[in-house]
């Protein structure tokens, strides 16, 4: 964690008079993996915010920074297409399989023909 987060982050607690013990610290790092940040990502909104506490339910978008995972219209678009395919046929779309995966077609109980030569 950056020095200058931790700074601030306890300066702010001396400020509301509140202490800084491992309790605090152990749910701040518990809400700060509940909102997918981390722990100097957190502190760094908590100081930010000049509150004496914060929640992970409390965060705003624009706080939580671009998500990892976010995806673009398009690729939500083609995933609900593929979804309603899916739905439709009763099968996996094809470009969800895996790829390179090997199909055995060879009957249980069959001698293997690679075998025999």
């Amino acid at each position: 964690m950056g020095e200058q987060v931790w700074n601030d982050w306890t300066a702010l607690r001396r400020a509301k008079r509140a202490p800084v013990t491992d309790t605090v610290l152990s749910e701040a790092r518990r809400e700060a993996e509940k909102a997918g940040l981390s722990l100097e990502r957190f502190l760094s909104v908590w100081c930010a915010r000049g509150s004496q506490g914060l929640q992970a339910d409390w965060l705003k978008p624009h706080e939580r920074g671009p998500a990892a995972n976010a995806q673009s219209f398009a690729e939500r678009d083609r995933d609900a297409g593929m979804a309603r395919w899916e739905q439709m046929t009763g099968r996996i779309h094809p470009d969800r399989q895996p790829r390179g995966a090997v199909i055995d077609i060879m009957p249980a109980g069959q001698p293997d023909l690679l075998e025999r030569s």
